[in-house]
């Protein structure tokens, strides 16, 4: 279960992404830092805040409202994603 103060360490993960993570590293630390762990698969239309995203190439990134956010590179829309896991 997601700790009572996930949507703080989200803003705080999120600003001090490492880029040089790969995407992997990067989900596998949110959900350390979040104190989560990965649900079932679900429609990306209905990923939320905090639940994992994927984009074609395969690039893994973690949903922010609008936008998700990989581990490099700019944020990306959400309209872009191809898959999503619900973060629980």
């Amino acid at each position: 279960m997601r700790r009572e103060d996930w949507p703080e360490r989200m803003a705080q993960y999120v600003r001090a992404r490492d880029e040089s993570l790969g995407g992997a590293a990067w989900v596998a630390g949110w959900l350390t830092e979040c104190g989560g762990k990965h649900g079932g698969e679900i429609d990306w239309r209905m990923a939320k805040r905090g639940d994992v995203v994927e984009f074609a190439g395969g690039q893994l990134a973690v949903c922010v409202g609008r936008h998700a956010v990989p581990a490099s590179g700019p944020m990306l829309s959400m309209s872009d994603a191809v898959r999503a896991w619900r973060v629980v």
